[in-house]
């Protein structure tokens, strides 16, 4: 599994895709901080986990291409 992500992440040059998910998680967090969002809690959880995910996803793909892309 792990080298399926490694190979995905290196051979496609996917850092457009890994800045991409940084950028979409800043949004989420500034959209979190509307009051209308705040005042709605099952958007506002459903913009946490988003937030959540994509962050984990982006920060795999920046370590990944970190650690091996520099040795490549």
């Amino acid at each position: 599994m792990f080298m399926k992500i490694k190979s995905f992440v290196l051979e496609n040059n996917n850092q457009v895709l890994m800045y991409f998910l940084f950028i979409l998680t800043l949004l989420l967090s500034l959209l979190s901080n509307f009051r209308y969002v705040r005042n709605r809690k099952n958007l506002y959880i459903l913009i946490a986990i988003l937030q959540f995910i994509f962050g984990i996803i982006a920060t795999i793909f920046s370590s990944i291409y970190l650690f091996y892309g520099s040795r490549s």
